[in-house]
């Protein structure tokens, strides 16, 4: 199962994703498990608060990103239809794992409107800022969640925070990476005296999860 982190020094950098399989002596390495418990507890959290069903659609604005990359696993997983944002470098990541790829920033709601005639029926926002335009594709709000802009609880959207589902986000992944269905995306690993190093790779948007090793 997923646990622990390596008891050896890695070789960084590492490449940038790895598919836990049932295959590997253990689920995860364990890289992959330390880097896969923030981003799987906010995806799963985000996810439970929308409370969508099979079959129904679901937008993701920055599904490549830490909680959108969870995110677009565990909707696949579940049955929905899942269209993500991401940069076009990320776009074959996103097909790769199951959805629908669009571009993401300015003119957002046009392009989700061009692969979802019928519309979306939630939308969860883990980063960017467009959530005016993310707005202009739902009727209600509500059926809008952001762990990211905790100022658009003002406009009716659901803001959601607070890290409350560890067990379960764990255990989700577990689940996904039992069937060899869960990436992890890990940038570069830093030993423990280098942890400063692994807040700045990831401050500046590196690319995959930076993860601190003993």
């Amino acid at each position: 199962m997923c646990s622990g982190l390596p008891e050896t020094s890695p070789q960084p950098p590492r490449r940038p994703s790895s598919r836990c399989s049932r295959r590997s002596p253990r689920v995860c390495p364990g890289e992959e498990a330390g880097a896969a418990g923030l981003g799987a507890e906010a995806a799963l959290r985000g996810l439970r608060a929308l409370g969508l069903s099979a079959g129904q659609t679901l937008l993701i604005d920055g599904a490549s990103g830490g909680g959108g990359h969870g995110a677009l696993q565990f909707a696949v997983g579940e049955g929905l239809r899942v269209i993500g944002t991401a940069s076009p470098a990320k776009h074959d990541l996103v097909a790769q794992l199951g959805g629908t790829p669009v571009t993401y920033g300015a003119g957002v709601a046009d392009r989700v409107r061009d692969v979802a005639s019928q519309g979306v029926d939630g939308i969860f926002q883990t980063s960017g800022a467009s959530i005016d335009e993310l707005l202009t594709l739902v009727d209600d709000p509500a059926t809008v969640v952001t762990i990211v802009d905790f100022d658009a609880g003002t406009k009716g959207v659901r803001v959601n925070g607070g890290a409350q589902q560890w067990a379960a986000a764990l255990s989700a992944v577990i689940a996904l990476a039992e069937r060899g269905h869960y990436v992890v995306r890990v940038g570069k690993v830093f030993p423990l005296d280098q942890a400063g190093d692994a807040q700045a790779y990831s401050a500046a948007g590196g690319d995959g999860r930076a993860v601190i090793v003993p």
